[in-house]
């Protein structure tokens, strides 16, 4: 595909990144010379310094030949304005990135209509939503769901008292009656997918697989932490804490908001339900974590705008004995450093939002055939669970799986069908119109054919 990227801060550099190894022709356009450098000396990519909304300057790179336009500047109107101009100009599909929380769902829902823009993407929104699954599941350090949740995929860390440790991956899925499968494991660093005989141990950090309805279930029933979080502390009135309090306020959470900036609080009390508690004061002084019942509470999610505060807050919520800590990390090598020392839940904007636009580039690509419907970055982003479309032109359709030959690396762990998830066994076919998910050492992966050994 012929892409466009508009703007290549942290969103548009972390598509960038995806995408680059992925056999398209990209062309960049930013308006900063520096980020033109470092993207001419990292990749082998089309780099324009210039501005996105200039008119000569798009017709000049040939736009109408473009299959796709992302817009991910920092400004939420230059995107729209370039969907806008792309689409005059032909390009197939443009897609924008919008984070303004003065845009309602109907005036967005308004505006993607009338300027016809395929695809609206809220990065803030985005990673609220895996915040708020993650609070949903507390013995999980990432959730992801597939087909609007009938299938859930979830990485946890065995721990000594769970009911897996010790266990090979048979006798598991045999001591419960839950339909799951164990999909992979990340140990010491190395990750894999594991055969049935494969014996689990504490400090695993493993991909679960289970039907959405069953998977809180079956946490509980194998020893995991289970009970939902009721009190909540959120630090930093960022956009993602807007869309998180709005979405655990609807469940009847107790929140508490902790921001030092107090026009900013202002602003919140008068867009926040009345019910969530906003709190004016500098969150990083221990002592003020501590009179606002951090020690008490069950979940505390740390939003500033500053990598470094929220890793020292996570710490800190640690050490207090906080059961889930949550931290927003956005330099992908500060997410590895809190994996590394016991933070076991950070997350990126970045990362979620690439995963959900590489997602939406693989399914466009398909042309019709077995479509990518989500994509899914698991651990460290050295494996991927790709959602897929199975259409006609799969080469093993009405074949048993214990009869297919996947190739290696490769692992189906689940197939929805009308309405309903199925946890595959060897007897279990596939048909045109199921979704399946493959979960796969080869991030690469973009049809379902691709499965099969040649």
């Amino acid at each position: 595909m012929r892409i466009i990227i508009i703007g290549c801060g942290k969103v548009g550099g972390g598509i960038l990144k995806k995408l680059s190894g992925e056999n398209h022709e990209i062309i960049v356009l930013d308006n900063n010379p520096e980020v033109i450098r470092a993207v001419q000396n990292e990749y082998d990519v089309m780099a324009l310094c210039a501005e996105a909304t200039d008119f000569a300057v798009l017709d000049s790179m040939d736009i109408r030949r473009a299959d796709l336009l992302i817009a991910t500047s920092d400004s939420d109107e230059v995107n729209m304005l370039c969907c806008f101009i792309a689409k005059k100009l032909d390009v197939k599909h443009v897609l924008a990135r919008i984070r303004d929380t003065e845009y309602t769902r109907s005036s967005l829902s308004f505006l993607k209509k009338e300027m016809d823009i395929d695809m609206i993407v809220n990065p803030d929104y985005l990673t609220a939503e895996a915040i708020y699954r993650g609070l949903k599941l507390p013995a999980a350090v990432k959730v992801e769901n597939f087909s609007d949740g009938r299938l859930v995929v979830s990485e946890v860390i065995v721990e000594k008292t769970s009911g897996f440790c010790g266990r090979s991956l048979i006798d598991a899925r045999r001591a419960y009656p839950f339909s799951f499968l164990i999909g992979s494991v990340t140990r010491n660093n190395d990750f894999f997918i594991p055969k049935g005989d494969f014996v689990l141990a504490e400090g695993d950090r493993i991909s679960l697989v289970a039907e959405g309805s069953e998977l809180s279930g079956l946490l509980k029933a194998a020893g995991f932490p289970h009970r939902e979080p009721k009190n909540i502390i959120l630090v930093g009135a960022s956009r993602i804490s807007v869309h998180l309090s709005e979405l655990l306020c609807r469940d009847g959470k107790n929140i508490k908001l902790i921001e030092k900036d107090r026009e900013r609080c202002e602003k919140l009390r008068e867009r926040l339900p009345a019910e969530l508690a906003i709190v004016n004061a500098d969150a990083t002084q221990q002592d003020l974590l501590s009179e606002e019942g951090v020690e008490s509470c069950d979940a505390l999610v740390s939003l500033t705008s500053h990598d470094e505060d929220n890793i020292m807050l996570s710490f800190f919520a640690k050490k207090c004995g906080v059961p889930k800590v949550i931290t927003k990390v956005n330099q992908s090598n500060y997410a590895e450093l809190c994996e590394d020392y016991g933070l076991d839940t950070p997350v990126s904007a970045k990362s979620i939002t690439s995963d959900f636009i590489s997602g939406y580039v693989r399914e466009l690509g398909d042309h019709g055939k077995n479509k990518v419907k989500r994509l899914y970055t698991i651990g460290k982003g050295n494996a991927s669970a790709v959602e897929f479309l199975v259409s006609e032109n799969f080469k093993a359709l009405d074949t048993r799986l214990k009869d297919m030959k996947i190739r290696r690396g490769l692992l189906l762990v689940g197939i929805i069908r009308d309405g309903s998830s199925i946890i595959p066994c060897g007897s279990d076919k596939i048909y045109p119109g199921d979704r399946v998910v493959v979960l796969s050492e080869d991030k690469g992966i973009k049809d379902l054919n691709e499965i099969l050994v040649n």
